[in-house]
Formats: structure tokens, C-alpha cells, sequence
């Protein structure tokens, strides 16, 4: 977690945490939470929803953001396999 935060301050990234110091009441809670957060932002926004345990930032926000644009997808979703 430190080191995603970490990476995130050492490139600039602005990043907010959702739901911390509230108790988890499951998978529901963590849309409702996202969901909320978005209705407060422009529709111009573009948004990163990580899992801070395990991402870590290796560019500077502009850089993201025009790689993520170069690919002309207006969603996109990573996975691993398990």
C-alpha cells in the first residue's frame, strides 16, 4: 500500500482513497463508493481506479493519460489470472 502511494507521489499523481476507516461490508460497498465519487466529478474527467496494494506508478500523469487516450477505448479494464 505505502509503495503504491509512494509511486503515485513521486510522479504527481493525485490520488484519492475510497472507503478508508469505514468497515467493509462487501463488493457492493466499493461500487456504491466508486459511483458516489464519480457523480461529484466533470464528465470531461478522466479517472484511474486502482487496487493500491498492488499497482504501482511508473509515469507522470500526462504521460498515463495520453497513452491510455492513444488507444481510443473509452473503458479499459486490466486483470490477472489466478
Amino acid at each position: 500500500f505505502c509503495r503504491s502511494i509512494e509511486s503515485a507521489a513521486q510522479h504527481d499523481v493525485p490520488w484519492r482513497i475510497l472507503g478508508w476507516g469505514k468497515d467493509w461490508h462487501g463488493l457492493t460497498q466499493k461500487l456504491e463508493g466508486s459511483l458516489d465519487a464519480l457523480r461529484n466529478l466533470p464528465d470531461e474527467c478522466t479517472v484511474i481506479f486502482t487496487d493500491a496494494y498492488d499497482v504501482l506508478y511508473a509515469d507522470d500523469l500526462p504521460t498515463i493519460k495520453r497513452k491510455y487516450e492513444e488507444m481510443g477505448e473509452p473503458v479499459l479494464f486490466a486483470g490477472e489470472c489466478k
